[in-house]
């Protein structure tokens, strides 16, 4: 009898915890969990997925308040349905957040957190990477290493090939999986990879700016970030020409990135993202198509740094003075260096295969990349170990538009 009391209260005292804690949720509700994603100098967007109709709302506050014990000072609308876009709005520039989604009344997640963008130029860090495809396990390795960047990174951006095939449900699936912790922990942009297949599950499961063209005004687009603007752009059009015969698609984007570089030549900083690389050692993965009709307009307006991904491999490019990086190593299949023979001139390429990303941080005066490897493959090219350092670092400065 007493032993079952004390069972009891134990039960009751950890309920109580749980519950005072505000840790009670029932992550089992997701299909896709909560991710970040448009975040701007007053507001940010999340979306996320339930397996059934529910009604939910986000509540939220600035970390200074909910430190000191304030409770919850702000609640989005409350929605009904299953595939959700919530908008944070009315928040402060520069300011962390925590918040947590409700569904039918109860927490479904814990609380995170996240920074809203300043109105001036800060230094700040943010991470790219890419090619999560096919092994959402490895992705998911790596994702989590992103998310306790020792940085504060404010934000990531994914190169493209999120998953194998984009018009698969269960793809989706697993890609929320692998990033739980590091969508719900800061915006997550993205640039449309080949396997995505332009599909509707990709635009419905990212908050990404519609602030461009094509499907959602979000296959291409730009955004701006603390003095930094970036252009993130749909390299895939170019089998829509050659495949499906659009006519003058790739012309067509060439006149929206423009029009866009045209309306932001103040910025300090301009960087590009895209999936397919410009300059690549593997001889089936280079682009005479982007050289032709992007170099010339990223000559132009002084583009200082391109990311991309497509290769399974991490590269960077030095060419006219721009550094061209291949941020590809997400978690699809490697592609192994002696396939890259023989290199191209002024290419920086890493020999092993490593699960890694990228990680910018921006100054006034320059930026600067460093390159992390989270775990390398081990000799039975099955299993991967865990081997954290930095792999590649460069300095980049300011690129001066053409006269």
């Amino acid at each position: 009898m007493k032993r079952r009391l004390l069972i009891t209260s134990f039960i009751a005292i950890v309920i109580t915890l749980v519950i005072g804690s505000g840790f009670l949720y029932a992550e089992s509700i997701f299909n896709w969990y909560p991710r970040l994603g448009n975040v701007t100098t007053d507001g940010i967007e999340v979306v996320f997925k339930t397996v059934e109709e529910v009604d939910t709302y986000v509540r939220y506050a600035s970390k200074d308040e909910y430190d000191a014990k304030k409770g919850w000072s702000g609640k989005s609308e409350t929605f009904h349905g299953t595939l959700f876009r919530i908008s944070l709005k009315g928040l402060k520039p520069n300011t962390q957040y925590v918040y947590q989604v409700m569904v039918n009344g109860q927490p479904a997640t814990k609380v995170y957190s996240f920074f809203t963008a300043p109105e001036k130029p800060i230094e700040f860090t943010f991470l790219a990477y890419g090619d999560t495809r096919t092994h959402q396990d490895k992705h998911k390795l790596l994702a989590d290493k992103m998310a306790r960047d020792e940085t504060n990174p404010r934000f990531v951006i994914h190169v493209g090939d999120l998953v194998t095939n984009g018009k698969e449900n269960d793809e989706w699936l697993d890609f929320s999986k692998a990033i739980k912790e590091l969508g719900a922990s800061m915006p997550y942009y993205s640039a449309i990879g080949n396997h995505e297949y332009n599909s509707d599950n990709y635009y419905n499961s990212l908050a990404l700016p519609r602030t461009g063209g094509g499907q959602n005004n979000s296959e291409w687009y730009s955004f701006d970030y603390a003095g930094v603007h970036f252009i993130v752009l749909d390299s895939n059009i170019m089998d829509k020409y050659v495949n499906e015969n659009v006519p003058n698609a790739v012309e067509k984007q060439a006149e929206w990135i423009i029009k866009d570089l045209e309306a932001h030549k103040d910025a300090k900083w301009i960087i590009a993202v895209f999936h397919h690389p410009v300059f690549s050692s593997h001889q089936d993965s280079r682009y005479p198509q982007l050289q032709k009709e992007w170099i010339p307009i990223f000559d132009k307006y002084g583009v200082d740094l391109v990311l991309s991904g497509h290769n399974h491999i991490y590269e960077r490019v030095l060419s006219g003075g721009r550094n061209y990086i291949v941020t590809g190593c997400g978690g699809a299949p490697f592609d192994y260096i002696w396939e890259y023979e023989p290199r191209l001139k002024d290419s920086v390429c890493i020999e092993d295969a490593v699960l890694q990303y990228t990680r910018v941080r921006v100054t006034e005066e320059k930026l600067y990349v460093e390159v992390v490897q989270t775990h390398e493959e081990a000799d039975d090219y099955v299993t991967l170990n865990e081997n954290f350092k930095i792999i590649d670092k460069c300095e980049i400065e300011n690129i001066l538009p053409e006269e």
